[in-house]
């Protein structure tokens, strides 16, 4: 396994804030229905609202 940073977890990261409450930090965004079914049945359930993703646009060369 590889780590581009200095800790294991990658996007997945929980940290104290200053009165000791854990708080999530990473994990900011869920992939598709195909990528990630049981994830978004949970959102669904929970009524957890869906973003859409940006992911057209120009190159900074076009």
């Amino acid at each position: 396994m590889f780590e581009a940073g200095p800790r294991v977890g990658g996007r997945t990261w929980s940290a104290k804030l200053s009165n000791g409450a854990l708080f999530e930090i990473g994990g900011q965004w869920v992939g598709d229905e195909d990528a990630q079914p049981d994830v978004r049945r949970l959102m669904d359930e929970f009524g957890i609202e869906v973003y859409g993703q940006w992911d057209h646009g120009l190159l900074a060369a076009d």
